[in-house]
């Protein structure tokens, strides 16, 4: 009878180690992070400057724009982003994501970035977001407007600090 049951407990232990190792090696979980390479649309010193932009994801169809992955690396290379589009959707492993959200200091000391074009897919953008980045610089005038699509509900802390923005226009459902 003992051995009926420890044959028993060593059998769900072994199922449960072999679903443990699928889900940390499983693409596409809610979780994992990965990169994709841009390449802008602006010519800059006669090149067109890439770089990598890094998201997490955060359900079957959406993703958030990060800056670290979860062991802390940084996989947005973000330092040459000058005139940014975020994308409304990516592909990684064969599944298309809606790009909902702009992560926390995600491009903050970004001294490069001059404009952003933020899609009406975004609905939050975490505090320190664009802190201390180069945004609204090299404006054709001194007052410098950014455009939030009504789609954001959710603007966190210190979002715009230390940055040339000197207006935006923020939707009514704003929090």
């Amino acid at each position: 009878m003992q051995k009926q049951i420890l044959a028993i407990v060593l059998a769900i232990v072994s199922v449960i180690a072999v679903a443990s190792v699928a889900a940390e090696t499983s693409d596409g979980a809610v979780g994992d992070t990965f990169q994709i390479e841009v390449t802008e649309s602006v010519q800059i010193d006669g090149d067109y400057p890439t770089y990598k932009l890094g998201f997490e994801i955060t359900s079957d169809t959406t993703v958030s724009l990060v800056l670290n992955d979860a062991n802390n690396q940084n996989i947005t290379d973000r330092y040459d982003a000058r005139n940014l589009v975020i994308p409304e959707t990516v592909t990684y492993d064969s599944t298309t994501y809606t790009v909902t959200e702009i992560g926390r200091s995600v491009f903050s000391a970004t001294p490069n970035l001059i404009t952003v074009t933020i899609p009406d897919t975004i609905t939050t953008i975490d505090s320190y977001a664009f802190y201390n980045s180069g945004l609204g610089q090299g404006s054709e005038t001194s007052d410098w407007k950014l455009e939030i699509p009504d789609s954001v509900t959710t603007i966190g802390y210190g979002v715009f600090q230390d940055t040339s923005v000197t207006s935006a226009t923020l939707s009514d459902s704003l929090t």
